[in-house]
């Protein structure tokens, strides 16, 4: 009997059966639709995105012989994701998204792991985010018998920011 593959990633509702999770690969990246700034004509850049709109992209593909509940899934759709990726901020600031449960793990200025943030350079968290599915991409290798597919989901809305 094989062993369940092991990921923090999952899909509230959507139920991805245990060979579905095999070769996963992550992606948590600023969402690539926010506005970047431009240089003046001093050559001084001025940011043009707010910081509501600091928002997150994610990327999940996976490869195996079977594939999520796709049947489920439908573009514009919302969902709550457990994303597999970590996101890095430095420790003893706020934490900017909610965290997947068991993911929180801290690491020294040496990128050593330690057990509390009060020995902590980094923080290190899964986050726990609200997206919009946007593509689904399924493939299956007939030859192969394997099947693969690439979710890519935007975030709804960021949480309020601070004030900086």
């Amino acid at each position: 009997m094989s062993e369940e593959p092991w990921t923090f990633f999952s899909i509230d509702d959507v139920p991805f059966p245990p060979s579905s999770l095999n070769s996963l690969s992550h992606i948590v990246k600023p969402f690539s639709g926010a506005r970047k700034g431009q240089r003046n004509v001093n050559n001084k850049y001025r940011p043009k995105s707010k910081a509501n709109a600091r928002l997150y992209e994610y990327v999940v593909s996976g490869v195996g012989v079977g594939s999520p509940a796709l049947g489920r899934m439908w573009p514009d759709a919302v969902f709550t994701v457990n994303c597999g990726d970590e996101i890095v901020q430095p420790a003893g600031t706020d934490l900017e998204r909610d965290v997947v449960p068991g993911s929180l793990r801290y690491m020294d200025e040496d990128e050593r792991w330690v057990e509390s943030e009060e020995d902590a350079a980094w923080v290190c968290y899964c986050p726990r985010l609200t997206l919009v599915l946007f593509s689904i991409e399924p493939e299956f290798n007939e030859q192969g018998q394997e099947k693969s597919y690439t979710l890519t989901f935007e975030e709804v809305e960021a949480p309020e920011p601070d004030d900086d």
